[in-house]
């Protein structure tokens, strides 16, 4: 399992990401990405 820490209003949030969360997050971005709806610059190095 892994871990990844956010700040959110000066306060350090933990998310816990297993597999099978990972899966479905990648399920929907795949999904959204194939519907067209991504903005320009979302899933490239561009900033």
């Amino acid at each position: 399992m892994s871990t990844s820490m956010v700040e959110i209003n000066d306060e350090k949030v933990e998310a816990w990401w297993d597999k099978r969360l990972t899966e479905i997050f990648c399920y929907i971005c795949i999904k959204e990405i194939l519907k067209d709806n991504k903005h320009d610059t979302h899933f490239t190095k561009d900033r």
